[in-house]
């Protein structure tokens, strides 16, 4: 009888206020002051303890203490053209979706397919490992999506591709998009890009950077054994490092520099250059080996854009392959015993060594001759 009554008052009321008012208030007391519905529709809804009193709270074109809208454009005004500043639904606590008991302000207990943001349906060659849980979203050409744990390590994301665990292989979700990957597993992580390819098809990664538990990074290797591999396969005169100086002014002497640092302060040790030589576009360029001595680093070894090579000078002798400058020290060439001397492989004309059997220089032309004096 109290349901019957009950749903004739809502009747009445629902007849009463179709003409005069918009809003709705349902109140059921049976068969507890709760209420579960199988189907509930609203423009806007504002769930919580704090929403509760009218008059504290309301919607934009209703007068009261505090209105209900998100500020984007941050003019501390509602706008009510374009409609940027429009609340549809506000929740004062924790959503579950999957959860009865919420941990957090949006908690979404599911594994597989578990959220997806975008503009459109999203649509796979084959069904992508449910995983852990996968977030997903849907781009212009192709799809971004993380994956947790989809049995290729604890965290991927992935453009244009998706673990078929069924097929135990990754695969393109859409044809002539290239590919790219990025791992975290186990305190590794991995950078991976593949070129483009037909949709459902296998994707065979190359690794582009990897760091690995001990702080190694590896490009070109997943197997870095030292702070930093870098590995190109293939033969020929492959290109593995480039350091470059973008400059602004062709002066003498501007140029890349490698610094060696060491010490328990990382103070200077050495350092490698490469240096214009003139002052030009397209200039030529030398080439410095500096060595840390007394708390000072200096140059020691220069060979210039001809192949001039200059030990203790900066400016080696054009005509000289080597030019070896010192008031303090001396050139020394081998020195050797007359049987090692004679142990030499094949030698060539214009061989210089210091016999010291015999304590003279030695020389050869088509033997091995003292040099002597007078």
């Amino acid at each position: 009888m109290l349901k019957k009554i009950l749903g004739l008052g809502i009747l009445l009321c629902l007849v009463s206020f179709a003409f005069a008012q918009e809003t709705l208030t349902i109140t059921t007391y049976y068969p507890s002051p709760y209420g579960v519905y199988r189907e509930m529709r609203a423009q806007r809804m504002a769930i919580g303890d704090g929403y509760i009193q009218g008059g504290q709270y309301c919607w934009p074109g209703e007068t009261c203490a505090n209105q209900i809208y998100t500020d984007l454009d941050g003019d501390s005004s509602y706008d009510s053209f374009p409609d940027e500043d429009l609340v549809d639904l506000v929740v004062q606590g924790n959503v579950g979706i999957g959860t009865t008991g919420p941990g957090a302000k949006l908690d979404v207990r599911a594994g597989g397919e578990t959220l997806y943001w975008g503009n459109n349906a999203l649509t796979y060659p084959s069904p992508p490992a449910a995983a852990q849980g996968n977030l997903v979203g849907k781009g212009l050409t192709a799809d971004f999506r993380t994956s947790l744990q989809d049995g290729t390590g604890r965290v991927n994301q992935y453009w244009n591709a998706y673990y078929d665990s069924a097929a135990a292989a990754h695969k393109y979700q859409v044809t002539g998009e290239a590919s790219n990957r990025y791992l975290t597993s186990a305190g590794i992580f991995g950078w991976y890009v593949a070129p483009s390819g037909t949709a459902g098809n296998n994707i065979t990664w190359t690794n582009a950077m990897y760091i690995n538990n001990s702080g190694n990074v590896g490009i070109g290797t997943t197997g870095p054994g030292t702070k930093l591999s870098v590995r190109v396969d293939g033969d020929g005169a492959n290109a593995v490092l480039r350091l470059s100086s973008i400059l602004t002014n062709w002066n003498v002497g501007n140029g890349p520099r490698l610094l060696f640092h060491g010490g328990s302060d990382d103070r200077p040790f050495g350092e490698i250059g490469s240096f214009l030589q003139n002052a030009s576009t397209g200039a030529n360029a030398y080439m410095t080996f500096s060595t840390r001595d007394s708390e000072i680093v200096a140059e020691r070894v220069r060979i210039t854009s001809a192949g001039n090579v200059g030990i203790g000078t900066t400016s080696p002798n054009a005509n000289a392959l080597l030019d070896v400058s010192s008031t303090t020290k001396a050139f020394m060439p081998p020195r050797m015993t007359t049987t090692q001397r004679d142990a030499v492989a094949s030698p060539t004309a214009g061989m210089v060594i210091y016999n010291t059997t015999t304590n003279k220089l030695n020389v050869y032309t088509t033997a091995w001759e003292a040099v002597t004096s007078g």
